[in-house]
């Protein structure tokens, strides 16, 4: 669930912007852990900038992950997608030469592109240091342990190459007034409830704009009315934040 309105990251997305505003080339890495709004931060950044490529992995195989991922970059540079691409290598120098503005390629769920190809991480190592790419390129992953490895261990070939490394942190508890647009005692409640994971304060926004209450705050006054006419919309929603919560505590 996604929330409405772009909350916090105000230090994140200047320094983001900040770099992607450099003559030179950036290789960006992002990380930190799942639901937390990583991809929201990044297609914010993007959205601002001239072309861009964002392109989410899967765990599928290294070939149809090169095929999705031409299909995609095939909306900034047209038929991209005609051509067939035996490596990652190629179809990187070849998105960099197809480019002729400048260009920010987001590959996000970098961890999953990895387990497919394991050689990805010292195939952009050779082209970081050949100066090749023409684009700036974002990674960013969930995996915190993964995402470290590849940019802080020594024996990684990433490692010594990313012009900024950004972990994202949980949104803190002041902005939950501004997302559920309650006071500040109401937003202490609500917290404890909810926490700091930002998919989980869509779902409270969701209720929110369907019903006009929180799960807590307002439960006594206008929750109960509600359950009666609209039981299995309001078990379906609070099931879904009660799983993430117990995923998230596991």
């Amino acid at each position: 669930m996604i929330l409405d309105n772009f909350l916090d990251r105000t230090a994140e997305l200047q320094r983001l912007t900040s770099a992607l505003t450099r003559e030179e080339r950036q290789f960006l890495v992002i990380y930190g852990r799942r639901r937390i709004g990583k991809s929201t931060l990044i297609k914010e950044v993007l959205r601002q900038q001239e072309q861009a490529v964002y392109f989410l992995a899967d765990r599928t195989n290294e070939v149809n992950q090169r095929r999705l991922f031409s299909t995609v970059a095939s909306n900034v540079i047209p038929d991209f997608d005609k051509a067939s691409y035996g490596d990652w290598e190629s179809l990187l120098r070849a998105l960099s030469r197809q480019a002729d503005k400048r260009l920010t390629v987001c590959l996000d769920e970098f961890p999953y592109l990895v387990k497919s190809c394991p050689s990805l991480p010292s195939i952009i190592q050779k082209l970081l240091n050949e100066r090749t790419l023409s684009f700036d390129l974002i990674i960013c992953g969930s995996s915190q342990q993964l995402m470290q490895g590849y940019v802080l261990d020594k024996k990684e070939p990433l490692y010594g190459l990313a012009n900024e490394i950004m972990r994202i942190h949980p949104i803190p508890a002041r902005y939950v007034s501004q997302a559920l647009k309650c006071d500040a005692k109401e937003a202490v409640t609500e917290y404890a409830v909810w926490g700091w994971c930002a998919s989980l304060l869509g779902i409270a926004q969701q209720l929110s704009h369907a019903y006009g209450c929180y799960c807590c705050t307002d439960a006594r006054q206008k929750w109960l009315p509600l359950w009666k006419n609209h039981k299995d919309c309001c078990v379906m929603i609070c099931a879904t934040a009660y799983r993430r919560k117990q995923f998230f505590l596991s």
